[in-house]
């Protein structure tokens, strides 16, 4: 049976923090995957000290799963991804609680 999870992340400007892009560009992927795509989990992923990065995915559900050595691509830092995960039952689930 083939894989039906996928990853991928999104990387916002410093100038344009706090407006709420990053959760639409999040919200968009998310439904994207699951309902256009049939995937059945997502894996993403924050860089340590990204407390918002944390914050946002938390509040959509994705709960951490690892952590692991990785060098940050915007800076080249060495530094730790947590990494987490959205299972779709999981992100129905809570569509369905919100209604």
């Amino acid at each position: 049976m083939p894989s039906r999870t996928a990853g991928g992340g999104i990387w916002i400007a410093s100038a344009r923090h706090g407006y709420g892009f990053g959760r639409e560009a999040f919200e968009a992927k998310i439904e994207f995957a699951f309902r256009d795509l049939g995937l059945t989990s997502l894996v993403n992923g924050y860089f340590d000290g990204n407390d918002a990065s944390r914050a946002m995915q938390q509040k959509l559900g994705y709960r951490h799963v690892a952590d692991v050595p990785s060098r940050c691509i915007a800076d080249g830092r060495q530094t730790i991804e947590h990494v987490t995960k959205l299972l779709r039952e999981e992100w129905e689930d809570r569509g369905r609680r919100s209604r």
